[in-house]
């Protein structure tokens, strides 16, 4: 079509200029032909007319050559730009890229062909609609970004048409001729980048996984030619072993290298050069020094050397400080172990001496040594004769489980191995050592715990056999089992048993397997299989020759305690006799509950019992043979009365001798008894504690006070309701006499030449009226105060009835108001009163007296305790909390004083005890509110105190009525 417009223009050019020649030529002739009469002016119109036709011609002429040409140009750009978009396709198809341009209204302007045959024809259509099949601009849209900032942006999308198909879309803002902003779009798949990403996200978080359960230090190690060191890698454990974060050991390998000991260093550097030079595993054992505090570490790798000439290990380090102190533990448990030997023989030696110089006493009890004979054959026979075996023979017989635990839990930890100690039948002496998860859960099952028991008597039994430590596969789920034997005099009596690290190669499935037949939990046995430590059979056959050397010295640990166990035998048989005489007349003076001390003419010591111990602090052998007023200066003063006591031989007393004992007056009876028998003379003084006795006739003395007070009270209440009486009735009748509302007030008013409204503005300025009223106030209140005072002093005669507890209570914090009005010595207006009562509380059967004194006494200690506790800070405050609990009544009361500590506590309830000063408190009133809720009401009373918080005190009265 373009070529055919192209010839046509062609041809009318061609025309044009064909028809502009003849014009020409013709209108020549016709100048030519013309009449000579034609006028000159004729003829100069006819030329210019002429000349007129041809510049049109000529005109027209010129613009279709410029035409064509343009033309010719555009023709050219066409090709041009279709040859460039064929090449634009291509590159796109080659790799995987679309193109498209959207305008700022987000339609689509150009689509490359293969994301057309994808989507479609996208004439028409919105950029959202054409791509997500949605109705509004996507969140988070390139093109809106790109037309924002005039600058290119980078997205990722995820295409749902294209199950999920994840693109980059790279956003190019431009103008184009019209000046007009538009966006080309590069859309180039990810999909396989993505999936490269998430392999590579998975493969690291695997190994990060990985290296940061292995326990350690997993690490890369660089030497490079110029001797430098580096790490490329360091997993986790370098937080939980040095402190360091793994990245700062890979930005800095000397932040960690720096830590190792400055004795080590050099050694470490030979290390690494030799294993560089011979490519041989690195291993080594060295020390850090991190804030002063030293700990060992164990590191093995592998190196490798590199193209660029570098020497790369990849190795872990593992902290070892724990066996290292282990080991040293252990050495130093043998050596106390020798030593202890050495000494028991040093004692057997040093016994048997002894026993030959006893030889004389020990005749007279040989008939008792033959009876014990019998009981000590098993043992003492087995000695004597090694190949015969005795009836019964047990390892806790000759050394102590304690002994038995230490020694094997430090060699468990040391060594890296579970450890345990059983009898020839395979049944545990010792509690196992160091046990791995899997054999815990082994044991945990019936049928698991007699597999393993049935394995460890049988390594046992070959162990014995070869007379030599033994191992093999144990019989319940593969791993190594060895066995040492201990053998005393020839008799096997026990096995030390050790093992449980998969030296054996046990496999997972084994595991699994194993775990079905025994009816184990598979996956809690899978995870324990994880952690199972791993060990060459090579280093656990050093660690079986180390148990074959502590076997056979627990072995002749038994044999040497066996030995002395028969000369400690005969030695105890003939103490016997002379221990149970002293122990029955020990028994007979201890346990008299007095305090009894025998002395002689010069006040030794010769008789001293338990209370005597416990009340000097003294033992009986400490005391035997001193002076009297050195082990008990408080009876020095009785020295005298031990004298005249045998002088005259008669029983001296001397009763209720007051001491102070922890801050407190208690009181003794002292009675000294002659002693005069068999030639010795002495006395025995015997001192009985009648404190209880004499606070219990006090008690008595102090209640026929109180009732001789409350009488007095109700007296003077009596008296003061008459002339308190008078002045609230006649505060009254003041406030009558100036009502309008009586006709009688208004006639006096008139007739003295006034009005009472005039009068009742005097006394309203005056404020007359509110003192009047504050009269009556003051009395009601002192009404209440008396009513109380009155009921509370009158004589209880153990009337129970039911009462309504709330209101009580209310009674009791009136009365204790008004005390500390009249003693001046605290304001109980500052101290808040919380009351938190459960509503409807039932009535409860009290005697009522009794309940308001013990409230009472319960208010005037709080408010006395935080009278003492004034502080600006902490406000005071009591709290009342009364609900139903079953068939009880609680009352709370609580304060937040200076509180009590735990010994003030335990004694706050005994009669006469106080922390109060002399003349403020008896020490009464808590125990008689004790008295009075448990024996009188058959209820509970406890305390709970903090020091610094305060002391809430607990009350439960029954609901039902009991005889109280």
């Amino acid at each position: 079509m373009k070529m055919n417009k192209k010839l046509l223009f062609s041809l009318v050019g061609y025309g044009l200029a064909l028809l502009t020649v003849a014009v020409v030529i013709c209108h020549l002739a016709a100048i030519k032909e013309m009449d000579a009469t034609v006028s000159a002016a004729g003829r100069q119109l006819v030329v210019w007319s002429g000349g007129a036709a041809l510049a049109l011609v000529l005109v027209l002429l010129g613009i279709i050559l410029f035409l064509t040409k343009r033309i010719a140009q555009h023709e050219r750009v066409a090709r041009e730009t279709h040859t460039m978009q064929q090449h634009i396709e291509f590159i796109l198809g080659a790799t995987n890229t679309g193109l498209d341009i959207i305008d700022s209204q987000f339609n689509v302007r150009y689509m490359d062909p293969a994301w057309q045959k994808l989507y479609g024809d996208p004439a028409g259509r919105k950029c959202y609609e054409y791509f997500m099949d949605r109705d509004e601009v996507c969140p988070g849209c390139g093109v809106v970004k790109a037309l924002g900032t005039k600058s290119v942006t980078v997205i990722e999308e995820v295409l749902v048409k294209e199950n999920n198909r994840p693109i980059q879309v790279t956003t190019i803002p431009f103008q184009n001729e019209e000046r007009e902003w538009l966006v080309a779009e590069m859309k180039a798949d990810i999909s396989q980048r993505k999936q490269a990403e998430e392999a590579l996200r998975t493969s690291k978080e695997r190994y990060e996984h990985i290296t940061s359960n292995i326990p350690g230090l997993v690490y890369q190690f660089v030497m490079h030619p110029d001797g430098s060191y580096s790490m490329p890698y360091a997993s986790a454990g370098s937080r939980e072993l040095f402190g360091l974060e793994p990245e700062t050991i890979v930005r800095d390998a000397g932040a960690l290298l720096d830590l190792i000991h400055p004795d080590d260093v050099e050694v470490f550097n030979l290390h690494v050069r030799e294993s560089a030079d011979s490519l041989k595993p690195w291993r080594h054992e060295l020390r850090t020094l991190v804030d002063g505090k030293e700990r060992w570490y164990q590191g093995v790798s592998h190196p490798h050397r590199q193209p660029n000439g570098d020497i790369l290990w990849d190795g872990v380090l593992l902290d070892i400080t724990e066996r290292k102190q282990a080991e040293e533990e252990l050495r130093k448990h043998r050596d106390h172990l020798e030593e202890l030997v050495a000494a028991r023989t040093s004692d057997l030696k040093a016994g048997n001496d002894e026993l030959q110089r006893e030889i004389t006493e020990r005749k007279r009890v040989e008939q008792a040594l033959r009876e014990s004979e019998k009981h000590l054959r098993v043992k003492l026979d087995y000695i004597m004769s090694p190949d015969e075996e005795p009836s019964s023979l047990s390892l806790l017989d000759l050394v102590t489980l304690e002994d038995l635990q230490q020694i094997q839990d430090a060699f468990a930890q040391a060594m890296g191995v579970a450890s345990i100690i059983s009898d020839v039948e395979g049944h545990p002496i010792t509690t196992a050592s160091n046990f791995c998860g899997v054999c815990e859960i082994i044991r945990s099952t019936e049928k698991g715990n007699k597999r393993c028991i049935r394995s460890d008597k049988i390594v046992g039994e070959k162990a014995m056999k070869t007379m030599r430590p033994t191992y093999e596969k144990c019989l319940s789920c593969g791993f190594v089992d060895a066995s040492a034997p201990i053998i005393v005099a020839g008799k096997h009596i026990a096995n030390w048993l050790i093992g449980q690290s998969n030296a054996m190669g046990v496999d997972r499935g084994r595991i699994e397997k194993y775990a079905v037949e025994i009816g184990a939990d598979v996956d809690a046995m899978l995870a324990a299989y994880e952690k199972m430590p791993q060990m060459s059979i090579e280093k656990f056959e050093q660690i079986l020759n180390l148990l074959w050397l502590l076997a056979k010295e627990i072995s002749t640990l038994g044999y040497n305690n066996l030995k002395l166990t028969k000369d400690i035998a005969e030695r105890k048989q003939a103490e016997d006799e002379l221990r149970r005489l002293r122990n029955l007349l020990s028994n007979i003076v201890n346990s008299m509950p007095s305090v009894l001390v025998g002395v002689d003419l010069q006040g030794r010591v010769t008789q001293w019992n338990r209370e005597a111990a416990r009340a000097t602090g003294i033992a009986a052998e400490q005391a035997q043979g001193r002076l009297l007023d050195e082990v008990f200066p408080k009876l020095q003063s009785e020295m005298e009365q031990v004298r005249k006591a045998i002088r005259t031989r008669q029983v001296q007393e001397d009763l209720k001798v007051p001491r102070r004992v922890d801050g407190e007056t208690r009181f003794s009876d002292v009675i000294v008894y002659p002693l005069l028998a068999n030639g010795v003379e002495g006395a025995v003084i015997r001192i009985d504690d009648v404190t209880e006795r004499v606070h219990i006739e006090e008690m008595m003395m102090q209640t026929e006070k109180m009732m001789s007070v409350g009488a007095l009270a109700a007296g003077m209440a009596h008296e003061i309701n008459n002339p308190l009486g008078g002045i609230l009735q006649g505060a009254q009748n003041i406030q009558r006499r100036f009502s309008t509302e009586l006709a009688k007030n208004v006639q006096v008013a008139r007739e003295c030449g006034t009005s009472l409204d005039t009068i009742r503005a005097y006394l309203g300025k005056r404020e007359i009226q509110g003192f009047i009223e504050g009269i009556r106030e003051s009395g009601t209140r002192a009404a209440r105060i008396v009513a109380n005072m009155l009921q509370f002093s009158r004589r209880s005669e153990a009337q129970v009835v039911l009462a309504d507890l709330p209101e009580l209570v209310e009674r009791a914090l009136e009365l204790a108001a008004s005390d500390y009005d009249l003693k001046k010595k605290y304001d109980f207006r500052r101290i808040e009163i919380v009351r938190e009562f459960e509503p409807d509380l039932p009535q409860v059967p009290v005697v009522v007296t009794e309940i308001e004194q013990v409230v009472l006494n319960l208010l005037k200690n709080a408010a006395q305790a935080m009278q003492e506790e004034q502080s600006d800070e902490k406000k005071p405050h009591i709290i009342l909390r009364m609900k139903r609990e079953g068939d009880w009544v609680r009352l709370v009361v609580e304060d937040n004083g200076p509180g009590m500590n735990e010994p003030t506590s335990k004694r706050a309830f005994e009669p006469f005890f106080t922390t109060k000063g002399i003349g403020v408190g008896t020490g009464l009133g808590l125990s008689v509110s004790y008295m009075i809720i448990t024996n009188n009401h058959k209820g509970t009373m406890t305390l709970d105190s903090t020091p610094g918080k305060g002391t809430r005190f607990v009350i439960h009265l029954p609901l039902e009525r009991k005889a109280l």
